[in-house]
C-alpha cells in the first residue's frame, strides 16, 4: 500500500513538474507606458504591466489606459514585442524616466514602461 501511494505521488509530482505553468501569479505594476518613434514620444499614458516569469522565459503584458495592448516575450532565443523581433534599449537614450525599454529591430520604434 505504501509503495503504491509513493509511486502515485511520484507520478503526480513528475506530471506537475512537466506542466508549463508560471511559478506564481504575475507581478503587477501600475506605471506609465511610452511608445516612441525616432526622437518623438507618440504615446505616454498610464498602464498596468503584468510580468509572468518562468525559469527560462518571461512574458510582460502591458494594458494601456487608451486600450492598446503590448506583449513582450523574452527567452534564451531572444525578445519579441507583439511578435516582432526586438532588443533591450538603454532607457536614458529615449526617455528621462527610469524604465525598461525594448526597441523593434531595424526600426526606430521603442516601447518603454516605468520602473
Amino acid at each position: 500500500m505504501k509503495k503504491a501511494l509513493c509511486l502515485s505521488l511520484f507520478a503526480f509530482g513528475a506530471a506537475f513538474a512537466q506542466t508549463p505553468s508560471f511559478a506564481a501569479g504575475p507581478e503587477i505594476r501600475t506605471t506609465k507606458c511610452i511608445y516612441i518613434t525616432g526622437k518623438s514620444v507618440k504615446t505616454n499614458v498610464p498602464c498596468t504591466v503584468k510580468v509572468y516569469a518562468r525559469a527560462k522565459s518571461a512574458t510582460e503584458e502591458w494594458e494601456w489606459d487608451n486600450g492598446t495592448r503590448t506583449v513582450v516575450k523574452m527567452s534564451d532565443k531572444g525578445i519579441s514585442v507583439n511578435g516582432r523581433e526586438a532588443e533591450e534599449r538603454n532607457a536614458s537614450k529615449v526617455t528621462d524616466m527610469e524604465a525598461y525599454c525594448y526597441g523593434i529591430k531595424a526600426t526606430d520604434e521603442v516601447y518603454c514602461w516605468g520602473k
